[in-house]
Formats: structure tokens, sequence, C-alpha cells
């Protein structure tokens, strides 16, 4: 699998996403920054869930937290995104990679708000 590396001038972090999934071309969607990483066998078990799910599911990973020199520190394990998760984020925040949604709902609700450079991702649930 190819990918497109640009790199140019944006209007900020939401932009710059919003301007990548305008080049993406497939049916399963995430977004990865550049500190953070996937484990070896991820992208089998996203497709192999996606095959047994709905297919406007939105598909919630573990993920693994580790500090600056790769020490593991904790793994993140919400079971489910509904509001009221969302609404008590301190208690269960969750990492924004391990998140998968289909092409569909991105482009239901037209990317990340780029009114916000914060925060985009949890906004994003919202309106998923």
């Amino acid at each position: 699998m190819a990918g497109i590396l640009v790199s140019e001038p944006d209007n900020g972090q939401s932009h710059a996403i919003n301007k990548g999934f305008k080049l993406a071309t497939g049916d399963i969607y995430s977004w990865i920054n550049s500190d953070d990483y996937y484990l070896e066998e991820a992208f089998r078990a996203v497709a192999d869930a996606f095959v047994s799910l709905r297919q406007d599911a939105i598909l919630l990973g573990y993920g693994n937290v580790v500090d600056t020199g790769g020490t593991f520190l904790d793994t993140r394990k919400i079971e489910r995104i509904d509001n009221r998760t969302l609404l008590n984020w301190e208690e269960n925040w969750f990492l924004q990679q391990a998140c998968f949604w289909p092409s569909t709902c991105w482009n239901a609700v037209g990317g990340v708000n780029e009114g916000l450079e914060l925060l985009m991702d949890y906004d994003l649930w919202f309106r998923f």
C-alpha cells in the first residue's frame, strides 16, 4: 500500500486533517499523529471487526500509553463510545488513534471542525 506525504502550509491541525482525508480513498478511516504508532496486527484486527459489524459501526480499539522512551504505562480499554462516555472524558478518555469509522460517517459530518485546535476528535465523536 503506497502512502502520500504532503508537507505544505495549512491553517492548523484540524485543517491539515481535513486536507488529508480529502485524499483518502478507503472505506475505513482513522488518523494517527506523528508521536503515535499501531501494533503489528492492528489493521488485521480492525478489518476483521468491520467484517463482523454493521457497516455504520464506529470501532474503538484498546490503546497502549507509553512515555517518550517507549516504556509502557497503561492500556486504555473503553468498551463503548456514547454521550455518557464522552461527557465523562476525564475518567473515560481514550486514544483517538484507536478509533476507526466508515468513510460514510466522515462524509456525513464533513470532517473535523477547523475552528478547533484541540479536542476536535471529541467534537467529531459527538457529531458521529
